[in-house]
C-alpha cells in the first residue's frame, strides 16, 4: 500500500458518506497519521505505508463517516491562525468566535480584568493575548473559567503550547469563581467574554454533528437561554466597575437577550455584531 492508494481509499469512503470536502479530510487525516504535511502528500504519495498505519486511515475514515468531529481526530484545530489542542472534553473551536478577538484587540486593557466563561480548550483567551502588545498595558489580568475539570487540563497545555503565561484558571460555574475569589476588587475595567452553551433541545437533536461533542458545552435550558440568564444575575451584583459583556449567541436569540438586558440594566448600550454569513452573532453590552 502506498499512500495515494490510502488517498483514493479514504476519499471514496468519505465521499459515499456526503462528507462535504471529502478529498480536504483524506488528505488532512492521511498526512496527521503519517506525520507529513498536507501539502507535501501529492509529492510524497508513493510512499509506502505499514500495515497499522492503513489500519489506522481505516478507523478514522470510519469514525468521520459516523459524524466524529474531524478536529477530536487529528487532536487540534485552527482559531485565529494559531492551533489549539482539543479533545472530546472541549468544544471545537468556530470560525464565528473568532468575532470576540476582532472586537477586542483594539481596546484598552489598563486596570482591567478579562474573563473567559466557559473556556474549553482556551481558543478564546489565549487568541486574545497572542494578539495584543501587552507592554501598552499596566494593572491587568486574564482570567479563565470553565466548570469542566478535562476541559481545563486541555486548556492549560494550549497555554504551554502558546508560551502564555499570565493566564488563571479557575474551575466553577460562570463567574462564581471569580466573585468568591475577589479578583475584581483591584480592577476598575471588567471584561467578559462568554461562549457559552445556546443551542436549544430542539437544535441538538436536529444536528448529528454536534451530538459528537460535549452536551455540556451546547445545550441549554430555556430555549437555548438558560446559561446566560444565569450570567445576567451574577452579571447584576457587581457594582462600581465599568463593564463590556461579549455573549455569542444564536441569530434567534437576539431580541430576546436584547429585552432582557434592558429590563435587568438601568443604563446600557448594547450593540450586535453579525459573522460572516450576515447573521447576528456577537451581542456586547456596556454598562
Amino acid at each position: 500500500m502506498i499512500v495515494k492508494q490510502a488517498l483514493q481509499y479514504s476519499y471514496k469512503i468519505l465521499k459515499q458518506a456526503d462528507i462535504v470536502r471529502p478529498e480536504f479530510e483524506a488528505e488532512l487525516i492521511i498526512s496527521s497519521i503519517l506525520g507529513l504535511d498536507r501539502n507535501n502528500l501529492i509529492t510524497k504519495d508513493q510512499q509506502k505505508i505499514t500495515y497499522f498505519q492503513f489500519h489506522k486511515i481505516k478507523a478514522w475514515t470510519k469514525k468521520r463517516t459516523k459524524h466524529c468531529p474531524l478536529a477530536y481526530l487529528i487532536g487540534n484545530k485552527e482559531f485565529y491562525n494559531l492551533n489549539f489542542k482539543v479533545n472530546k472534553h472541549t468544544l471545537v473551536p468556530r470560525p464565528e468566535s473568532e468575532l470576540f478577538i476582532d472586537y477586542l484587540k483594539s481596546k484598552d486593557f489598563n486596570n482591567s480584568l478579562i474573563i473567559d466563561l466557559g473556556t474549553g480548550s482556551g481558543c478564546l483567551i489565549i487568541s486574545l493575548i497572542k494578539n495584543l502588545n501587552l507592554h501598552n498595558f499596566s494593572n491587568y489580568q486574564f482570567l479563565a473559567t470553565d466548570i469542566s475539570k478535562q476541559a481545563l487540563t486541555v486548556a492549560k497545555k494550549n497555554t504551554v503550547l502558546h508560551q502564555v503565561k499570565n493566564l488563571i484558571f479557575k474551575q466553577g460555574n460562570l463567574l462564581k469563581p471569580v466573585l468568591d475569589g475577589g479578583y475584581m476588587d483591584s480592577k476598575k475595567n471588567v471584561f467578559i467574554l462568554a461562549n457559552l452553551p445556546y443551542v436549544s433541545k430542539k437544535q441538538y437533536q436536529d444536528s448529528l454533528s454536534i451530538q459528537k461533542e460535549p452536551k455540556s458545552a451546547l445545550l441549554s435550558d430555556n430555549n437555548g437561554l438558560a446559561h446566560y440568564l444565569s450570567l445576567i444575575e451574577q452579571i447584576k451584583t457587581i457594582k462600581n466597575k465599568q463593564l463590556t459583556v461579549l455573549l455569542e449567541i444564536d441569530p434567534t436569540q437576539t431580541n430576546k437577550l436584547q429585552q432582557v438586558l434592558q429590563n435587568n440594566f438601568s443604563d446600557i448600550k448594547i450593540q450586535v455584531i453579525k459573522d460572516l454569513s450576515n447573521k447576528d452573532r456577537l451581542l456586547v453590552f456596556n454598562n
